[in-house]
């Protein structure tokens, strides 16, 4: 699991801590809180960052019903000690041509940069990592035809087709609190347990929902936990995973089919089909296709980590061919991906586009917190 973590916050004594936070210890009490946005993914957890003597110290779940309630992942609890590396640049700086660094005060910065680019074209990669104002500000600096994203030609395609879809789909965008409502789910070409770990979670609680279902009908409540779980035993909600690799969710999957990704965009296709009452010889997808449409609640769930479009697709086509209203939830890479791909809506320049830009007729390229070596190759960005 990757929740450990919330055992140190729940602890009403203190005996649990961890380890980050005693390696640079602060009462709790002296800590300075604000609400924030966790980062480390794209689903938005609510957070309670706490800083003293300029030191970010912890991180704490901030609760919201809709989103994680009260948990918070590993990955946004303790993933955010790059912010108090030596190796970061906490200051404004400026580079000479002979590679020395040195540090200015910001105003001299804001105007060094500005002289600089003063009366030149000027091109800019933006970041689904960075805020959507530090997004939108360069692009009007630079132009919007002289703006990229900053994703690569696929990663690109892919998420504005994401954005396209859950603007247009007739099926519901849920919360991580309507998901765990599911009573069946076919997750189609995403481990979603790490691109999007509260939502695993989410799919862990819909699971038991058969089990609370049967103590409904045997008058036990909810919250008598042993009694329901001795009453379960092992049945479950259904949970179809159909992936490329193993997952950590595999472990309360009712089926597991694993297949290349054109194969899992052609399943989809095949379920599809069977829903709308064709014909198709693939009997794992007629056998899914039933289950779902005997569900009340059925969610499909699928993402752009393998950027395959065929699989999201294929996602859609299902969500689209049940009857009845139908959950379809959609992970994206980064935190700001899909704030990115709304703003950009097609108006920007492509990277490679960018790149012959550099090199030809822009004389100055602004780069806000992208890393070209992820996303271009190394004759690419060298241009740059």
């Amino acid at each position: 699991m990757n929740f450990p973590g919330t055992l140190v916050e729940v602890c009403p004594t203190g005996v649990f801590t961890d380890k980050p936070f005693l390696k640079h210890y602060s009462r709790k009490w002296d800590l300075q809180s604000a609400p924030s946005i966790c980062s480390g993914c794209a689903v938005g957890c609510n957070i309670a960052p706490g800083e003293r003597y300029g030191k970010l110290k912890r991180i704490h779940n901030r609760y919201n019903n809709e989103v994680n309630g009260y948990f918070l992942c590993d990955r946004g609890r303790f993933g955010s000690g790059y912010v108090n590396s030596d190796a970061r640049l906490d200051y404004a700086g400026i580079r000479k041509p002979d590679d020395s660094f040195f540090a200015v005060h910001q105003r001299q910065a804001i105007d060094t940069a500005a002289n600089w680019i003063k009366g030149k074209k000027v091109a800019g990669i933006g970041s689904p990592r960075a805020s959507l104002e530090a997004n939108y500000l360069l692009r009007e600096l630079v132009g919007a035809d002289n703006f990229c994203a900053g994703f690569s030609d696929v990663e690109g395609s892919i998420i504005a087709s994401i954005a396209k879809i859950l603007q247009t789909t007739k099926a519901s965008n849920p919360s991580i609190k309507q998901m765990e409502g599911a009573d069946a789910i076919l997750i189609l070409g995403e481990d979603i347990t790490s691109t999007a770990p509260r939502v695993a979670l989410a799919l862990r609680q819909a699971v038991r929902n058969k089990a609370f279902e049967l103590a409904e009908q045997m008058g036990l409540h909810a919250w008598q936990d042993a009694a329901v779980r001795n009453l379960a035993q092992d049945q479950r909600s259904p949970l179809i995973i159909v992936s490329a690799m193993d997952t950590r969710l595999d472990d309360v999957a009712s089926q597991r089919i694993s297949l290349a990704p054109d194969d899992i965009a052609d399943f989809g296709v095949a379920v599809a089909q069977a829903l709308l009452g064709k014909d198709t010889d693939n009997t794992e997808a007629i056998q899914v296709a039933k289950i779902l449409k005997d569900a009340k609640n059925p969610l499909i769930i699928s993402g752009s980590s393998m950027l395959h479009q065929g699989v999201i697709n294929s996602s859609v086509a299902v969500a689209e061919a049940l009857p009845k209203q139908t959950m379809l939830s959609l992970a994206l890479p980064e935190a700001n991906s899909l704030g990115l791909a709304l703003l950009v809506d097609g108006g920007g320049a492509k990277p490679k586009r960018v790149w012959r830009k550099s090199a030809g007729d822009i004389s100055a390229l602004i780069i806000l917190e992208n890393d070209l070596g992820r996303r271009a190759s190394e004759g690419h960005w060298r241009v740059c």
